[in-house]
């Protein structure tokens, strides 16, 4: 008698979790494109962090389409990038991706009022069973490795502060005082005055690596990393970003997407600051592209 009355109550228990929309955007949400990009593989050094460097000329381009993110609050209301033309290489060792897209303009300037632009390269830390391309789903990881031009221009001395406040008057910060010097032991005293840049906080402008290596098991479960190993650069020209971003092929660290096999998948997303591109507002890609190593 119980099993009669247990059964036919799994049975619509299961059938309604299976119905939800969360559950059937799990089912539909991995998906493979036709698309493939292709790491050529070259000997010897390579442009890890030149993103205008005669090389990359001489490689195929593979063009990406982009979608707004439409999963996830907030989404993006409108498109604001419609490709972007994707590059590969590697040498056994490194794998770098050069990516080209239109901009009309420079957007680095972070503020609550403004954007930053950015993009990134993900890759399955399973590509056997890859989870959703956009941000992974639970207990199925993404490798993600993000370039902002916010964290680039902060890496390379830009002052925020002058930035949007030119006018301001500090009363005492050695840090800015022109031709004072700061000793060592000065130095350690400020700095522990300031604690969130003493703890390394990620989201200190300079603090932060120019690409940044994250794992994500979807949108709510986003972790950065201890060990930061990627490299890259972005240089805006004419109306264009072009970026690199590059990574160890093998790395001891399992947290990073495995990339040794010859073959795996990659997926990107991209945002304008201009357009209020910011964290869920961004465009992606509609799927996973095979990703090709040559060697």
């Amino acid at each position: 008698m119980q099993r009669k009355i247990i059964f036919p109550i799994l049975t619509v228990f299961l059938l309604l979790w299976y119905c939800t929309p969360e559950a059937s955007a799990q089912k539909k949400e991995v998906k493979i494109l036709p698309e493939k990009v292709v790491s050529k593989f070259q000997a010897g050094a390579l442009p890890l962090t030149d993103p205008t460097s005669g090389v990359w000329l001489n490689l195929p381009a593979s063009t990406v389409k982009l979608i707004p993110q439409d999963v996830q609050e907030p989404k993006l209301a409108a498109p604001s990038i419609g490709s972007i033309k994707v590059r590969s290489i590697n040498n056994g060792s490194w794998i770098a991706f050069h990516i080209e897209w239109e901009d009309a303009t420079e957007d680095f300037n972070l503020r609550a009022d403004r954007y930053s632009d950015g993009v990134s390269v993900e890759f399955p830390l399973n590509p056997k069973q890859p989870p959703d391309h956009r941000m992974g789903s639970e207990k199925e990881p993404i490798h993600l490795l993000l370039w902002k031009a916010y964290q680039q221009k902060a890496k390379e001395g830009t002052s925020f502060l002058a930035l949007n406040y030119p006018n301001r008057w500090s009363d005492y910060s050695p840090y800015e005082l022109p031709g004072h010097s700061v000793s060592p032991a000065h130095a350690a005293e400020i700095k522990g005055l300031l604690p969130a840049v003493a703890l390394g906080n990620p989201i200190v402008p300079g603090t932060a690596p120019v690409v940044e290596e994250i794992n994500a098991e979807t949108w709510n479960k986003v972790t950065i990393q201890e060990d930061q190993d990627a490299k890259g650069k972005g240089t805006w020209k004419d109306g264009r970003w072009y970026v690199v971003i590059a990574r160890p092929v093998i790395t001891p660290d399992p947290q990073d997407a495995p990339l040794d096999g010859g073959s795996s998948y990659v997926a990107f997303a991209c945002w304008d600051g201009a357009k209020a591109n910011q964290g869920p507002r961004k465009m992606v890609t509609e799927g996973w592209l095979s990703l090709e190593i040559g060697k």
